[in-house]
């Protein structure tokens, strides 16, 4: 029997991992680490338990490699959307419509139920702090720096503030997202507090500046 050609093999098994972590996505989503398993998530991508232990240790390993792709494509959506959106307007790069377009666009992907349950509630619990700050904390820590990062050097902030203000916002997003998802008008409660975001970081990077002549 001739053997498969490396690429389709290697097609194969990224067929198997995309399918395998769409169908834990849902249910990681739905019904929370605790209640997804090993076997419901291979008979939902229509794979064995072999071709899931092919990929991935354990039901731990998987929810990783799940928060991970929730990660980056969070952030991905964010860059590209708000890029897109102020691209169509003109604005130029690093100008503070920019980063107030982003932070619209970064509260409604973490108000995404997946992104809620997956990254807000069981992520930490799930993986502990040490690797969770490592995927998580790091990234979106990351992001976040960046605004404040390029408001010191626009002279807006003093330079010791970059890393208060990255970790008041950074966990503020965070309490932000759950809140909304507890309140009981989701929709009211996300407007009130992306206006309050939006005050908050406007006056911090000192919008009136830029419309000054």
């Amino acid at each position: 029997m001739t053997a498969e050609p490396r690429s389709k093999q290697t097609a194969r098994s990224e067929r198997t991992r995309t399918a395998l972590l769409r169908e834990a996505t849902r249910r990681f989503a739905r019904l929370g680490y605790e209640a997804t398993f090993v076997d419901d998530v291979a008979l939902g991508a229509k794979l064995t338990k072999g071709a899931f232990y092919h990929q991935f240790r354990d039901k731990r390993d998987l929810f990783e490699a799940v928060v991970e792709t929730r990660i980056s494509d969070l952030i991905k959506t964010v860059k590209r959307q708000s890029g897109e959106q102020m691209d169509r307007l003109g604005v130029p790069r690093k100008a503070v419509p920019r980063y107030a377009a982003g932070l619209e666009i970064l509260i409604d992907g973490l108000c995404k139920p997946a992104n809620r349950r997956i990254l807000l509630i069981d992520g930490a619990a799930v993986l502990g702090h040490e690797r969770w700050s490592e995927l998580w904390g790091a990234r979106m820590l990351d992001l976040v720096r960046s605004v404040f990062r390029d408001a010191f050097k626009r002279g807006d902030i003093k330079p010791e503030l970059v890393e208060p203000l990255s970790h008041m916002l950074y966990g503020a997003l965070q309490e932000m997202a759950l809140a909304i998802g507890h309140a009981s008008d989701p929709d009211a409660a996300r407007e009130r507090f992306g206006a309050a975001a939006q005050w908050v970081l406007e006056s911090v990077l000192r919008t009136e500046r830029e419309e000054k002549p």
